[in-house]
């Protein structure tokens, strides 16, 4: 199993350098009015930067009418394969986290994270969850702001604090799961646990059946939204073992432990009738307001291709050609339009 585990590696990461290039990098527009995106960027193909790794991440920054600032997260220069970053921004601190895999070699994997601040720059960067013979990949963050902070009565307040939400695919030599962490920083040291995000469903689950020929890619791509109040993080997750979704609302509560709040701990659904041939090189998100309204999509070959799920019911796939007429940011802003998000 862990060979034929290895020969998977061995593709997906040195094949084709073309297909990290494929891969959509993440967008997010800060409070501030600046834009941030991320790519990762093979080596090979710039030899101007002098960089010892196998490919980096860049983080590109837009501020009005300024002209853009493209960095290089200087950790990614050291060494090794560096892929599938993510982003999440904190308007408080003006605070931007950067988190990506890192492959030292093709037999063992890490996820590792970074932040910037305009005045400072970057952090030093860290890493967690190390582990030999895994493949991970739909790396997602984003933040929660304040924490739960019970007293000797049980009486709780509100406090001040950010904490750093992951979720991710995993791929290992025994199997395949959804993934999440949860990274608190204080005084500059990162405190991060790990969890199968199946152990936080509280209820049994009985399989969906579904063709033994249907693609299941789109269960393996988790999801992560942030509430508005800033206190919590909704993750949707498929579990092959059932074929079907979760999703379940995390919190943290002060020292750095999590709960999964009662009442709001797990909602499960099924997957559509029909799962196409999305293609595991294509970046599939998600824009979900509320539980029951939530659209899946990914960017493949110039084509916008969606699911709706609302009110229980899911949509066929339907596609949006972009171009010249009908740009990527009009196709999203018509689906957030589509599930009611602001």
């Amino acid at each position: 199993m862990k060979r034929l585990f290895l020969l998977y590696a061995i593709v997906v990461l040195f094949a084709a350098p073309a297909v990290i290039a494929q891969i959509a990098g993440e967008v997010l527009l800060a409070d501030d009015g600046a834009l941030y995106a991320t790519a990762t960027e093979w080596s090979r193909d710039h030899p101007d930067v002098d960089a010892k790794s196998e490919s980096y991440i860049t983080v590109t920054i837009r501020r009005a009418s300024d002209a853009a600032q493209r960095l290089i997260v200087p950790a990614t220069l050291q060494g090794g394969t560096n892929t599938n970053p993510a982003i999440a921004y904190d308007n408080a601190s003006a605070t931007l986290f950067v988190f990506w895999q890192y492959w030292p070699n093709m037999m063992s994997s890490e996820m590792k994270f970074i932040s910037y601040h305009a005045e400072t720059g970057w952090s030093a960067p860290a890493s967690f969850d190390e582990a030999s013979y895994s493949l991970r990949r739909s790396l997602r963050i984003a933040l929660t702001r304040t924490a739960a902070d019970k007293d000797d009565d049980g009486r709780i307040t509100w406090v001040s604090e950010v904490n750093v939400h992951a979720t991710w695919w995993e791929e290992t030599g025994g199997g395949e799961s959804a993934n999440y962490a949860m990274i608190t920083i204080r005084d500059g040291e990162a405190a991060a646990q790990v969890h199968d995000l199946a152990s936080f469903v509280t209820s049994k689950t009985e399989t969906k059946e579904i063709d033994p020929d249907a693609n299941r890619e789109l269960l393996r791509h988790p999801a992560i939204f942030e509430a508005a109040d800033g206190r919590s993080v909704d993750i949707v997750f498929g579990e092959l073992a059932s074929n079907k979704f979760h999703r379940v609302s995390i919190s943290p509560i002060g020292n750095a432990r999590v709960r999964v709040p009662v009442g709001i701990q797990d909602k499960t659904f099924e997957p559509p009738p029909s799962i196409s041939a999305m293609s595991a090189v294509a970046r599939i998100d998600a824009i979900s307001p509320a539980p029951e309204r939530m659209v899946f999509y990914y960017e493949l070959d110039g084509v916008m291709h969606y699911l709706l799920y609302r009110d229980g019911k899911w949509s066929g796939e339907k596609t949006m050609a972009i171009d010249e007429h009908t740009s990527r940011s009009t196709i999203l802003a018509g689906m957030r339009n589509l599930v009611g998000a602001q």
